[in-house]
């Protein structure tokens, strides 16, 4: 999961040393170096995702950059793996879907894909799966970072029993450090949230002209993520989502990851994304968007229902928004501020 979270993108400093040697541990682990690939890349070339993960690696290894359009679009993309015989597909979990949607209308060739890097969001076992089995991506790597890493510093391996991944992002890169500590700075046990930290190679220089900005993120030399997760025994990261999202309801925490993994789990479900919009008495109440699998339908108490038993009550959305898509940022990240935004007007309520 690539998050691109933390910072305004233009106000991150990167040396030249971050991205080349980020670019070259990322490609080697994929397997660049060992043959020459053709990307498919739907990522805008400002971004770390699109300018480091895409172009710098191509140009190190040898690859090719096929790029579909100057944005995302489903036909335009299958039509340049088709004809261009890509390799490796680069996508968010939602354009994955939205691929997968489009290989079933149009005539196209997806039997030259051997790879898919994904990042941008959480990847459920679904788009796995169907990253795997419709657009024969057997390879699957789910990666994880920010513009300020340069910008990945932990990926899954697909050489591994997917059960051992599948709901992390992955294990730490080489040349990388992390940590997860407290409030207090202190290192908390395994399996025990906090703040993802990390150190290394592939951290930025601090933000431009911002030195309060840059003393908060940056101590000690290790960056201070803003992300919620917790590391296993054997070093897996498992995110829980960002320290600033937590939705406070009364004097409890929520991660509205948590509450989307279980609705992403209902086999009518496509994507369901959660906010806290205002509630005078609690502070908050959770809201669900949900995008519907084509040709569905479900109801308010459809969602209560299947929350009940899974999540403790508190956590089960007050309010169930049925939509056909998320504000999204260039990169396929949801844009929850607009969500909110437009869900306290929808809802009417104050803010």
């Amino acid at each position: 999961m690539l998050s691109f979270q933390a910072s305004n993108l233009h106000d991150a400093r990167l040396a030249h040393f971050n991205v080349v040697n980020n670019a070259n541990t990322v490609g080697r682990f994929v397997g660049y170096h060992k043959q020459r690939e053709i990307f498919c890349l739907n990522g805008q070339l400002i971004y770390g995702f699109g300018r480091t993960l895409g172009v710098l690696t191509a140009t190190m290894f040898g690859s090719t950059v096929v790029l579909p359009g100057p944005f995302f679009e489903p036909k335009s993309t299958m039509e340049a793996i088709t004809k261009h015989r890509c390799t490796v597909a680069f996508a968010a979990p939602s354009i994955i879907l939205d691929m997968v949607n489009e290989l079933q209308k149009g005539d196209y060739d997806v039997s030259s894909l051997r790879k898919a890097i994904v990042s941008g969001a959480l990847c459920n076992p679904e788009v796995v799966e169907k990253a795997r089995t419709r657009l024969n991506t057997q390879a699957l790597y789910i990666m994880y970072g920010a513009t300020e890493t340069s910008p990945i510093f932990c990926s899954t391996n697909p050489d591994e029993p997917t059960d051992l991944w599948i709901r992390t992002v992955g294990t730490p890169l080489d040349h990388v450090e992390v940590k997860v500590v407290d409030t207090e700075g202190r290192i908390v046990p395994v399996n025990t949230r906090g703040e993802l930290c990390t150190r290394g190679p592939h951290v930025f220089k601090g933000y431009l002209n911002d030195d309060a900005k840059t003393k908060e993120a940056l101590r000690e030399n290790w960056y201070h993520t803003g992300d919620e997760a917790t590391m296993s025994e054997d070093g897996r990261i498992t995110f829980s989502g960002r320290i600033k999202e937590m939705i406070s309801i009364g004097t409890f925490k929520v991660p509205p990851l948590e509450v989307e993994s279980v609705l992403n789990t209902h086999p009518d479900v496509e994507e369901a994304q959660v906010i806290g919009v205002p509630d005078e008495r609690l502070g908050n109440k959770i809201c669900v968007w949900i995008k519907l699998q084509p040709y569905k339908t479900l109801s308010h108490e459809d969602i209560k229902t299947f929350c009940k038993g899974k999540i403790h009550d508190y956590k089960i959305p007050e309010y169930v928004l049925f939509v056909d898509s998320f504000p999204r940022t260039l990169t396929g990240k949801v844009q929850k501020h607009k969500m909110r935004e437009e869900s306290v007007r929808l809802l009417n309520l104050s803010r």
